[in-house]
């Protein structure tokens, strides 16, 4: 068995064990005779309609489709291994009718249980996340891998310029979340006269600014690094410093035309001092790119030796590892608001059993709360594979122990935090998310390695 075929048959394996863990919670089975015939009778049979008569929460329909998506991918990819030669119909069949049989025997399970109902509905959606998987999975392979479209590789966008696109839009949505925006002219002036102008009289507390800090920090040091990479930067004399003063002055704009922006959004409020705060981190993120050596931003320069640039691109993602595990304890530990140790009983108890919090919260929102502590992991995962010259195998499980720790160590800290409450189910994520991080590198290194392999290996190889 290749190892191919045995990591992605174990992942799918773990993630049919996830499901009935996650959708048996909170395992009040019983073998009472009359419950269980209780159950039968209140089966769901009508799709898509409830008893009363009005439709299924599309929320509870949307989650249970993305529920099975993973699961149908997977098949979809134990599938691939085990055969030479693609046939989609049979992946595709294969998913649904494996989705379908999960669902089916996880619903048939929810009759032996007190609080779960059985329903159509579920078996109906189950199935189509199952499918939805399979045909993502089909098109990933036939669209975005094909020569006709692999322009990653041909480095057409560089990964810098396509990583600062990527944080700009995550800080503009999140600048723009709950996007209630509105134009109304008596809103407009109820948000200019909210305008907080002086900075020293501003309620917002100090805690607050450190996010906005450390976001803008990760702008200043990426858009310094796209700057520098420029010609007319890097073959400049003074031309760091030339790029660092240009990438303060961007991100002056952009602080001051995002705070206009919360004029115009009702939960919001404009404020000079998350305008400082954001200057404040861009110096910080400037500073991190002064320290690194010309040798990893000039890509268009020179080339430098091998080893130099693997020792300063290794030490590229310490730096930014560091910052990302600041920016993940901010989030965890906000608003530093501490409580008696003698308070910790009071979550320990519901904080040891994985999911256990999630059932008394709607589906899609249990699903989206634990996808996002896995993708808050990513980027940490990803940037730990920058140390030394270890093999594949060790940087994945280095990447997955290293994001548990951290994990653990924050949920374990929440404890004592006014206002958070530990979840061992975060620790999973974030476990699950360093392992996605080292999914993402192994691709990156790949396309980078291809990208810099001589012309004519390619054919070498393939001849071979």
């Amino acid at each position: 068995m290749s190892a191919g075929i045995k990591g992605n048959g174990i992942l799918l394996i773990l993630f049919i064990l996830f499901i009935f863990y996650g959708t048996m919670l909170p395992y009040d089975l019983t073998t009472d005779a009359a419950i269980i015939r209780d159950n039968m009778d209140s089966i769901r049979w009508t799709p898509l309609v409830r008893p009363d008569g009005s439709r299924e929460s599309i929320p509870d329909m949307v989650s249970n489709i993305l529920l099975f998506v993973p699961l149908g991918a997977l098949i979809g990819l134990v599938t691939l291994r085990r055969r030479k030669r693609i046939s989609w119909s049979l992946i595709l069949g294969l998913a649904l009718i494996g989705s379908a049989l999960l669902s089916g025997l996880v619903e048939t399970l929810q009759l032996f249980s007190i609080s779960r109902i059985t329903s159509v509905t579920d078996l109906l959606t189950n199935t189509l996340g199952g499918l939805i998987g399979a045909v993502l999975l089909a098109l990933f392979l036939q669209v975005l891998r094909t020569p006709r479209l692999q322009w990653a590789e041909r480095g057409n966008i560089p990964a810098p310029e396509l990583l600062l696109a990527a944080y700009l839009a995550i800080l503009f949505l999140s600048a723009t979340i709950p996007f209630d925006i509105s134009l109304d002219i008596g809103h407009i002036k109820s948000g200019l006269k909210a305008v907080r102008l002086n900075p020293f009289s501003d309620p917002t507390p100090p805690s607050k600014m450190l996010g906005t800090a450390l976001w803008l920090a990760g702008l200043s040091f990426l858009l310094c690094l796209v700057l520098y990479r420029r010609r007319s930067f890097h073959r400049r004399r003074g031309g760091r410093l030339l790029a660092v003063l240009t990438a303060l002055a961007g991100i002056a704009v952009y602080t001051s035309l995002v705070e206009m922006l919360q004029v115009f959004i009702g939960s919001r409020v404009a404020a000079t001092r998350d305008i400082l705060a954001g200057l404040g981190g861009s110096v910080y993120g400037a500073l991190w790119f002064l320290l690194l050596n010309p040798s990893v931003t000039a890509a268009n320069g020179t080339p430098p030796e091998i080893s130099a640039k693997a020792r300063d691109r290794a030490r590229f993602l310490r730096l930014f590892a560091i910052h990302y595990f600041l920016f993940l304890a901010h989030g965890a530990l906000y608003p530093y608001v501490f409580v008696r140790p003698e308070a910790l009983s009071r979550s320990i108890s519901s904080a040891l059993v994985p999911f256990a919090s999630y059932y008394g919260k709607t589906n899609a929102l249990a699903l989206f709360d634990f996808l996002g502590g896995i993708l808050r992991f990513i980027p940490l995962g990803f940037l730990l594979q920058g140390h030394g010259r270890a093999q594949r195998g060790s940087r994945k499980w280095s990447a997955v122990l290293i994001c548990l720790l951290i994990g653990a160590l924050l949920e374990g800290i929440q404890l004592v935090v006014a206002g958070r409450y530990t979840d061992s189910s975060d620790i999973i994520a974030a476990g699950c998310g360093g392992y996605a991080g080292w999914r993402v590198w192994r691709w990156w290194d790949g396309r980078v390695a291809e990208k810099n392999r001589p012309r004519g290996t390619e054919t070498a190889a393939a001849n071979r």
